[in-house]
């Protein structure tokens, strides 16, 4: 049985799902290898429009939160950050 990507929001369907959550990071670093490359593609169309859907998502900025570069003598930082 072939499978096809969904004219969705993801890959099966309207709701994210492990597929998507399993896959998509890995996509995410595919692209960061070539971004020109990546972007100027025709072919995969649905998936680049999957990656944007992907990177401004609530949950990619929940899982992807920027930190400052800790330096010596700087207070010490805790993952996830902890109201101390």
């Amino acid at each position: 049985m072939k499978k096809t990507i969904s004219h969705k929001n993801w890959f099966f369907g309207d709701k994210i799902n492990k597929l998507d959550i399993s896959i998509l990071p890995f996509i995410r670093q595919y692209r960061i290898a070539n971004i020109d490359w990546f972007d100027e593609r025709k072919d995969i169309s649905k998936v680049q429009i999957i990656l944007n859907n992907f990177l401004n998502s609530e949950l990619f900025a929940e899982i992807m939160k920027k930190y400052d570069v800790w330096e010596e003598g700087d207070n010490l930082v805790y993952f996830p950050v902890k109201n101390l």
